[in-house]
C-alpha cells in the first residue's frame, strides 16, 4: 500500500470548512493509500502519532494558538460577566498577537507551521518513504511545507488543493495592504508552479484564473464532496415543541458576517421559533449581545466534534447558511445541510446567490442588501413555519448533485496521486 501524508489546517477534533474537505477526500484514497494527517492542534489533547479513524495524526501547535485556545474554552464555559471579559479580552490580546506577526512574518502568523510541518514530512519519510503529499490551503504554510519537500525530494508526487486562497484570503491575520497585494500573488503563484498537480474548488478555478494562468496544464477544479449521511438524530439535543434552526460554522467579520441573520431572527414574532448557533467566530461581541436580546430564543452552543455535527443537523427542523461576500469563497457547509434533506435557509450579499441552493427543492434564499430586515424576518419566519416536517428526496438529491459524490470525485482524486 502507498504512502500520502496530508497537510491540512484544523483538522480534528473541531476541523476547519478546509479541514473537513480534505478529511473527506483522503476517505476516498484510503483503499490504496495509507494516510498520514499533519496539522494544526486545535485542542488541549496532544493528538501526536495516534491512530484515529484509520489515520495517523500528528497535531503541531504554538504558544500563541495554545494560550487563545485556553481563554477561549474557558470563555465558552463561564457564566460570570466579569470573568467572561476577562477571557475574552485574552482571546483579542492572541488575536492582537497574530495579526502583529501577520504583518512582520511571511507568509503570516503560522509561519512556525511551514517550519514544523515541514520538519515533521523529513521525519515521518525517514521512517516510511512518502509516495505522496497532499497540502491543503487554507493555510497557506501547508503548501510551503509541500514545496520546500518537493524540492529536497524531487521523485515524491506533490498535489495541492486550494479553496482559500492565499492572496484572496480576507480572514483576520492574513491580511495584506494593497501594496503588497501583487506581491502574496506571485508568492502563491511561485508555490503552486512547482507542484505536480493543482486542484482547485470550482470557485477559485472559475473566478481565479489569474492564479493559475501560466501553469493551467497542471491545474483542475475539484467539487466539494456530499458528506455520508446516516441520517442520525437525537430527540433530546432540542426541545420539538418548538421550531429549531440551527446554523453550524464560522461567522468572519469581514467575509460571513452574522449581523443580519441575528438581527433578522430577532425580529421574528413566533415565539416557537428557537436559533441554535454551533459557530466559532470573531464576532464574540455582536452575538454576545444578540443572545441578550433574545430572551433565550437565540441558545449558542460550544462547538463539537465533525461526527456530532451531523447529528446536530439532522434533529434539526430548519437549517441556517450564511453566505460569503466574495465570489471566490463558498461555505463547504452546504453540503452538509443538502445531505440532511433538511429546509434550507440561505442569507447572502453583493448578488451572490447561492448556486448549489439554488438546485435545491427545499430552499429559500435572502439577498440582504435588498431585502430589509423586517423582510427578512417575515421571510424566514414564514419558510421555517411552512417547511417544518419536510424533506427532500435522497434519490433526487443525488441526481441533482451527481458530480458531488464519491465515485465522480474518487477519479479525480486518484489521477492527480498517480505517478
Amino acid at each position: 500500500m502507498k504512502h500520502l501524508v496530508l497537510i491540512a489546517g484544523m483538522y480534528y477534533p473541531q476541523p476547519s470548512p478546509t479541514g473537513r474537505c480534505a478529511s473527506r477526500y483522503v476517505s476516498l484514497v484510503k483503499d490504496k493509500y495509507r494516510v498520514d494527517v499533519i496539522f494544526i492542534q486545535s485542542g488541549s489533547e496532544k493528538m501526536y502519532g495516534k491512530q484515529v479513524r484509520g489515520e495517523t495524526l500528528y497535531g503541531l501547535c504554538n504558544w500563541r494558538l495554545l494560550t487563545e485556545n485556553w481563554f477561549a474554552k474557558r470563555r465558552m464555559k463561564t457564566s460570570h460577566s466579569i470573568l467572561k471579559s476577562v477571557y475574552h479580552a485574552g482571546v483579542v490580546a492572541m488575536k492582537a498577537a497574530g495579526r502583529i506577526q501577520s504583518v512582520v512574518f511571511f507568509p503570516d502568523n503560522l509561519r512556525w507551521y511551514y517550519k514544523k510541518s515541514y520538519a515533521q514530512l523529513l521525519k515521518i519519510h525517514a521512517e516510511n518513504k512518502i509516495d505522496v503529499v497532499l497540502t491543503v490551503n487554507s493555510p497557506f504554510s501547508a503548501h510551503l511545507a509541500g514545496k520546500a519537500f518537493k524540492n529536497a525530494f524531487p521523485e515524491v508526487r506533490w498535489v495541492t488543493y486550494t479553496v482559500d486562497p492565499y492572496y484572496l484570503s480576507s480572514r483576520i491575520g492574513k491580511k495584506f495592504f494593497g501594496k503588497n497585494a501583487g506581491k502574496s500573488l506571485h508568492a502563491e503563484q511561485e508555490v503552486l508552479s512547482h507542484a505536480d498537480i493543482n486542484l482547485l474548488s470550482e470557485e477559485i478555478f472559475e473566478n481565479g484564473k489569474g492564479l493559475y494562468a501560466s501553469f493551467k496544464a497542471k491545474t483542475f477544479p475539484l467539487p466539494y464532496l456530499m458528506p455520508s449521511n446516516d441520517m442520525q438524530t437525537d430527540s433530546l439535543l432540542f426541545n420539538h415543541n418548538k421550531i429549531n434552526l440551527v446554523y453550524a460554522g464560522r461567522f468572519y467579520k469581514d467575509i460571513r458576517n452574522p449581523e443580519y441573520l441575528l438581527k433578522a431572527f430577532l425580529g421574528t414574532k413566533n415565539k416557537d421559533l428557537i436559533l441554535h448557533l454551533y459557530a466559532a467566530s470573531d464576532c464574540e461581541e455582536l452575538i454576545d449581545k444578540c443572545v441578550r436580546m433574545s430572551s433565550g430564543r437565540i441558545v449558542r452552543h460550544e462547538l463539537v466534534a465533525q461526527d456530532e455535527i451531523m447529528r446536530v443537523i439532522n434533529s434539526a427542523d430548519v437549517l441556517v447558511s450564511v453566505g460569503n461576500s466574495a465570489p471566490e469563497f463558498k461555505p463547504s457547509k452546504t453540503f452538509e445541510y443538502v445531505s440532511s434533506g433538511k429546509p434550507i435557509i440561505g442569507i447572502y450579499k453583493n448578488k451572490l446567490q447561492d448556486t448549489t441552493l439554488n438546485l435545491y427543492p427545499l430552499a429559500v434564499q435572502i439577498d440582504e442588501d435588498s431585502s430589509s430586515v423586517e423582510e427578512g424576518s417575515m421571510l424566514m419566519e414564514n419558510f421555517s413555519l411552512r417547511s417544518k416536517g419536510k424533506n427532500a428526496d435522497a434519490e433526487e438529491i443525488e441526481h441533482i448533485y451527481s458530480k458531488h459524490f464519491p465515485t465522480y470525485i474518487k477519479k479525480i482524486l486518484n489521477s492527480a496521486m498517480e505517478q
